[in-house]
């Protein structure tokens, strides 16, 4: 292992309650990938041995519908994680992963993880709060998919999305969507063409400005809010 490789492994904010002692361990079970866009990471079905850190780049969790369509589950970024708990109780995966830009993931074998992230509590902690987080994320997202009003799903899509990716622009907010619109059709339980229509009949009210295909600025929070039925002002405040 190079000084480079052991700089890149005390870099990822997963291991950063590691002594280098414990990060020159993990180095021998972590390897490092390079995905092109629309590559698989892992499939349903496929066992879970390793845990997957996202170094660069961008990834979709997902479930294949009995009808063909795909249900969005998350969106994982640079330096989120995923196995952990699948390591801890030895199971397969029930979904896919797939990235969406080229990406690099890293992915640590289950013998490395016993040995050190096993015994390590802040390591745990990290896990468990990740964990949290994403039980929030799925508890929001099936709040979106039972909702009646196509205008609510999306809503609330935004609302969620603005949280995490924002950007404060003079007195407007800026949203660079983080998918293609198939994909955040698929996370409001619609087609392409349905969120489509709603994007437009937005911009139409004067909510939202569609700048370009992927940039969105935020014109009116409060009405955003009122149709979502959402009292959380988040970013706005």
């Amino acid at each position: 292992m190079t000084e480079q490789d052991l700089e890149r492994i005390l870099n990822i904010p997963l291991f950063d309650a590691l002594t280098r002692e414990e990060c020159e361990k993990i180095a021998e079970g972590l390897r490092f990938h390079t995905y092109k866009r629309n590559d698989y990471v892992f499939r349903s079905g496929d066992q879970a041995d390793r845990l997957y850190i996202v170094i660069r780049g961008r990834m979709k969790i997902f479930r294949a519908l009995p009808d063909g369509r795909e249900q969005v589950l998350y969106l994982y970024n640079e330096d989120d994680f995923v196995g952990g708990f699948n390591l801890m109780k030895k199971t397969k995966y029930i979904y896919n992963a797939q990235v969406l830009c080229e990406s690099e993931i890293a992915t640590l074998d289950k013998d490395s993880f016993d040995a050190i992230v096993l015994k390590n509590p802040a390591m745990l902690l990290k896990i468990l709060e990740k964990s949290y987080e994403r039980v929030r994320w799925a508890e929001g997202l099936l709040d979106r998919l039972v909702s009646n009003s196509t205008d609510a799903r999306v809503a609330s899509l935004i609302l969620d999305l603005v949280r995490d990716y924002g950007i404060v622009s003079g007195k407007f907010l800026k949203l660079v969507l983080p998918m293609n619109r198939e994909d955040l059709g698929s996370f409001c339980g619609m087609t392409r063409e349905t969120f489509t229509r709603k994007l437009i009949d937005f911009q139409k009210q004067e909510i939202v400005r569609m700048d370009s295909q992927r940039d969105m600025v935020i014109l009116d929070p409060d009405r955003l809010r009122l149709i979502a039925g959402s009292e959380d002002t988040g970013v706005f405040s």
